[in-house]
């Protein structure tokens, strides 16, 4: 219930940081419409505030660009999106999905979330290849391509379909309790110095160890039984839900 209502507060703390950028832009926008002799309704001003905030640029109602008064709110409103974000509890997160309409948004999104936060992970939402290279040197971990991933699935379904069925059944369907996760070795386990064929994985726990993660990244398929497990390391493993949360309970020193 804790974690809960945590969440909760989250939740009303953004709205109400949003709630307040909104109505301040609104005024600020009407004010300004006022003052350039271009008077505007509440309902443009708002939709002034509402495109400024989410860097969409569609045509202006109120023309703040001829003024230097106008350009300077603007800039003052965009950069206020720092502030929804931190306000979102970014310095305390672990992670975060970028995932808004366009590329332009998410490439600012993640730029300003690194720059509070450098240790998040951040996965970012990208439609064309040529954006990936500028994501990562923002600050992205991963770039995800919806449009090329469903390309490669339709591929997949054409090529082999059954293994693509095995996987959506094992993913998506609940009555299905197998599972691939990845289970990162602490450094208070137990398991740190044993061998892989020590822990009996398939045979005590119907466990199979498909891969692990290298200290620079890359993945070693099918490990060999006398792999030495070190603080640190992430195997991809498949077995039944229960089985492998005791798995990553143990990995964790968590029992």
């Amino acid at each position: 219930m804790g974690s809960w209502k945590e969440v909760w507060r989250q939740v009303v703390r953004i709205g109400a940081a949003l709630g307040a950028f909104v109505l301040l832009g609104t005024l600020g926008y009407y004010l300004l419409g006022h003052s350039l002799g271009r008077p505007a309704s509440l309902l443009d001003c708002l939709y002034m505030t509402i495109i400024t905030l989410s860097t969409v640029g569609y045509a202006e109602t109120i023309p703040v660009a001829k003024t230097e008064a106008g350009r300077l709110f603007t800039i003052l409103l965009i950069l206020s999106e720092e502030s929804v974000l931190r306000a979102a509890g970014i310095e305390r997160a672990k992670g975060l999905l970028a995932a808004l309409g366009n590329d332009h948004d998410n490439l600012f999104l993640v730029l300003t979330a690194r720059s509070i936060n450098p240790n998040l992970r951040i996965i970012a939402r990208g439609n064309h290849p040529s954006v990936v290279d500028k994501m990562l040197k923002a600050g992205a971990d991963e770039v995800v391509l919806p449009e090329m991933t469903g390309g490669l699935r339709m591929v997949s379904l054409m090529v082999r379909p059954t293994a693509v069925s095995f996987l959506d059944q094992m993913l998506r369907q609940r009555e299905v309790t197998l599972r691939v996760e990845e289970v990162v070795i602490e450094p208070s386990s137990p398991l740190v110095g044993k061998r892989l064929s020590e822990l009996k994985l398939p045979q005590q726990w119907n466990i199979l160890v498909l891969a692990y993660r290298q200290e620079d990244g890359t993945l070693v398929y099918n490990p060999p039984a006398d792999l030495e497990l070190r603080q640190g390391m992430a195997l991809i493993v498949m077995g039944g839900v229960h089985k492998l949360e005791q798995f990553r309970q143990l990995a964790q020193n968590k029992t």
